[in-house]
C-alpha cells in the first residue's frame, strides 16, 4: 500500500498496512462476487470464521501454554467454533 510506512515506522506500519489491506480485499471480493451472483448474506460468509475465532482467544489466552500446544489448542478450538456454528445456523447444509 505505501512501502515508505514500513521504513518509517517500523513493524507497527507494517502490521496496519496489512490490515487494511486486508479488510480492503474482503469489502472488494464481496462486492465483486454480490455484482456476479447476486445478493451476499454476509452471516453466512463471515458467521463461522468470527464464531471460530472467538472461540479460539477463549480457549487460547486463558491457557497460557508454550506457542505449539497452545497452536494445537487453537486450531481444535477454532474448527469446534466454525463447525459449532454452522451446524446451528444452517443445519439444512
Amino acid at each position: 500500500m505505501l512501502p515508505w510506512l514500513s521504513t518509517q515506522y517500523g513493524a507497527d506500519a507494517t502490521a496496519f498496512n496489512a490490515a487494511v489491506s486486508g479488510v480492503l480485499l474482503a469489502a472488494l471480493s464481496v462486492a465483486l462476487v454480490g455484482r456476479r451472483f447476486g445478493r451476499v448474506n454476509l452471516l453466512r460468509t463471515f458467521g463461522g470464521p468470527t464464531a471460530g475465532a472467538l472461540a479460539m482467544t477463549a480457549a487460547v489466552l486463558p491457557a497460557g501454554l508454550p506457542f505449539v500446544p497452545a497452536a494445537a489448542l487453537g486450531l481444535a478450538a477454532y474448527l469446534g467454533g466454525l463447525l459449532a456454528f454452522e451446524r446451528l445456523a444452517f443445519p439444512a447444509d
